[in-house]
């Protein structure tokens, strides 16, 4: 089954479009045909930075506006060269019959009071494209009072097996690996979320190659104010969200007294004691996401641990969660488990996702 996993995370780069084939259950298989991110402009990413701030009629209007947004940016990669030269040797058939696995772009994620949404409303992508959507992946896994994330270790487990554990490096760091013969994962800490916002006072969308934080000062005592966050004291299941981020990172420090060099410098050396602190002290460590980029911080983390951490090819680590995605489209049209109570916490396992059917 031909699959388009669709991703928006918190660090605003644009849409992540992965285009693959899954074949199975037990194993799952899969191919990577095509992939493209299809960058926000400068109009969007404000948009959505904005969103949480706004009224519900607003939140629903651009819930539609949005699923509009991805529907066209889907059209707009499916006439590209790339994607029909990706599905050649597929019938006909099988591209008409795709899935649209769309995960949405996430405005509240609060879990402890059962609330959780996720922008890009799925019956105006599937009206729009003519094409099955799942998407909402998030909503039952709250209900069943699980914390709704992280949601790619089912994918990790299925295709990634091989690794002792799986580090993602996103806007937030999470971790996915086995204990006690269980999966188990959790979001560790800030990343990108707070790189990127910082960097963004200097001018840029990112600290690019580590330029910013390389340069940056040590702040001692706001070190030790993080070290001493309450939510890394809690045991896992636990997530993290976009308000908590705000709150104890950004908005009580989001001043002009600090350098934003030095935040960033600061930063590093806690995202790195703090992933330190979860992976595994041996064994092999798959690292994907934007951080895999970051010189500085991959060069902290390698120091802090013996074990073997591996950075796949680039496709891998910018697509592994969109890839992931589509595999959790994949599983819910056939009524299979996509989400592990053992990793959030749910009652039990469930195969999450409202589907959307084409006329």
């Amino acid at each position: 089954m031909l699959v388009i996993g669709v991703m928006s995370g918190t660090s605003l780069d644009g849409i992540d479009l992965a285009l693959c084939d899954f074949e199975g259950f037990d194993p799952v298989s899969y191919k990577l045909l095509s992939a493209i991110t299809l960058e926000y402009d400068k109009e969007w990413k404000q948009e959505l930075s904005q969103l949480h701030t706004k009224n519900g009629l607003y939140l629903c209007s651009m819930n539609v506006h949005y699923g509009r947004y991805i529907a066209f940016q889907i059209l707009r990669f499916m006439e590209s060269e790339e994607f029909k030269n990706a599905v050649q040797g597929y019938s006909n058939e099988s591209v008409q019959n795709l899935i649209i696995s769309s995960h949405g772009h996430t405005i509240f994620h609060e879990p402890d009071t059962g609330l959780t949404l996720q922008l890009g409303h799925g019956a105006t992508i599937m009206a729009l494209t003519g094409f099955n959507v799942v998407c909402d992946f998030r909503s039952q896994d709250v209900a069943l009072g699980g914390q709704g994330a992280p949601l790619v270790p089912i994918g990790d487990e299925l295709l990634f097996g091989e690794y002792d554990a799986c580090l993602n490096l996103g806007g937030f760091a999470n971790i996915s690996l086995h204990i006690n013969g269980k999966r188990r994962a959790w979001d560790i800490c800030p990343v990108n979320f707070v790189l990127n916002r910082w960097a963004e006072r200097l001018g840029d969308s990112m600290d690019r190659n580590g330029m910013y934080s390389s340069k940056g000062k040590f702040i001692s005592e706001l070190y030790q104010q993080w070290e001493n966050i309450e939510y890394y004291k809690k045991p896992p299941p636990k997530s993290l969200g976009r308000e908590w981020i705000e709150n104890i990172f950004l908005d009580q420090i989001y001043e002009p007294a600090f350098d934003p060099r030095d935040l960033m410098h600061t930063a590093i050396e806690h995202i790195v004691k703090r992933i330190s602190s979860d992976i595994p002290k041996t064994g092999k460590v798959l690292v994907t996401g934007g951080g895999a980029y970051h010189p500085l911080l991959i060069k902290k983390l390698k120091e802090s641990t013996s074990a073997e951490l591996i950075i796949p090819n680039n496709q891998i680590v910018e697509y592994k969660e969109a890839i992931i995605f589509a595999l959790m489209g994949y599983l819910r049209w056939h009524d299979r488990i996509n989400v592990l109570s053992s990793v959030t916490g749910a009652m039990n396992d469930h195969s999450s996702g409202v589907i959307y059917k084409k006329w």
